[in-house]
């Protein structure tokens, strides 16, 4: 099975709850979310922002054990994209000099790349490479592969969209009262430029990077079919969970055999309120761990370990690291 490690800020940047539609939106990055959450905020609020992305200023409440409770009947939905559009989509948006500082700046740092790369300097065949050198959760949810972002094997969707399927997002918001609102702002007109990125390397690099989008939403590996949407039999949601569930039990929901036990590490890590806890813990945890391949984790472990001159632990930590 293929674990996925999460922790609470990310699952509340993912999850947007819809109280009057009664809708739980599971943002996929690429994958009109732009619309998707103009549309929702409009109906929330009575009118469109401009930007959709900054939450602090949306209606969309956090979830937290307090309020999840409210959130038990709403219904949870996503979209998802056919690997070989959305990835391309994502490098010409966000890869290279000018592109969105929150997202390249953190991506040159990870990969060691001067800020002023351009796209020329730095092809869409470099980018595929990079990204598969590292864990998909170290990558940013644009580049993360779908299935890994929105958990499919965790979560309990009630619906799950393609975005190939013409007029499908109108369609389903329409059917819980809500009015579509068109936004992209992010389109780079990734399905038209196609052929000029792609021949058989970078198809077999996409392949295999993201082997569990192809497979587990029904997309042809065929390049050619790269507009056709995939083909989701049913929603198998036996023994998954609801969102609302995750923070009524945020430690069990760690526990579960589909997330990567660190994440039940890092949750336990940020729950403690002094630097002399968390060196405690960490002696503990990286004495009796095996590889650890979370970069969360692994930064905010060396940050309290060098904080806190604990130079032989961090030595031991880096040679954990996969």
């Amino acid at each position: 099975m293929n674990k996925s490690f999460t922790f609470q800020q990310e699952i509340n940047w993912y999850c947007h709850p819809a109280r009057k539609a009664k809708l739980l939106y599971w943002q996929n990055p690429k994958v009109g979310c732009s619309s998707i959450k103009k549309s929702l905020w409009k109906n929330e609020s009575g009118s469109a922002p401009g930007n959709a992305h900054i939450r602090g200023q949306s209606p969309f409440p956090l979830m937290s054990s307090e309020n999840s409770c409210e959130f038990k009947d709403f219904k949870l939905f996503t979209y998802v994209r056919n690997p070989f559009s959305r990835i391309l989509s994502a490098y010409l948006d966000k890869i290279g000099k000018g592109s969105d500082r929150h997202i390249w700046r953190p991506f040159c740092q990870q990969f060691s790349l001067p800020r002023a790369t351009t796209k020329e300097q730095f092809s869409f065949k470099d980018f595929l490479k990079k990204i598969r050198s590292t864990h998909p959760s170290n990558l940013d949810p644009h580049f993360r592969p779908q299935f890994n972002g929105l958990l499919p094997h965790v979560l309990s969707y009630d619906f799950i969209g393609f975005l190939e399927t013409k007029g499908s997002i109108e369609e389903f918001l329409s059917s819980h009262s809500v009015d579509y609102v068109h936004s992209a702002p992010h389109s780079r007109g990734s399905n038209k430029k196609i052929g000029d990125y792609y021949s058989q390397e970078e198809v077999d690099l996409v392949l295999d990077i993201y082997e569990k989008d192809f497979d587990h939403f029904g997309y042809s590996t065929a390049l050619s079919d790269y507009a056709s949407p995939g083909k989701l039999t049913s929603l198998a949601n036996s023994g998954l969970v609801h969102p609302s569930q995750i923070f009524e039990d945020f430690e069990g929901f760690l526990n579960r055999d589909a997330i990567e036990p660190h994440s039940s590490s890092f949750h336990k890590l940020s729950s403690f309120d002094s630097d002399r806890r968390k060196v405690e813990f960490l002696k503990g945890f990286i004495k009796n761990c095996g590889a650890i391949n979370s970069s969360v984790f692994i930064k905010e472990a060396i940050n309290i370990l060098n904080a806190n001159h604990e130079l032989a632990t961090m030595k031991l930590l880096l040679e954990r690291v996969d």
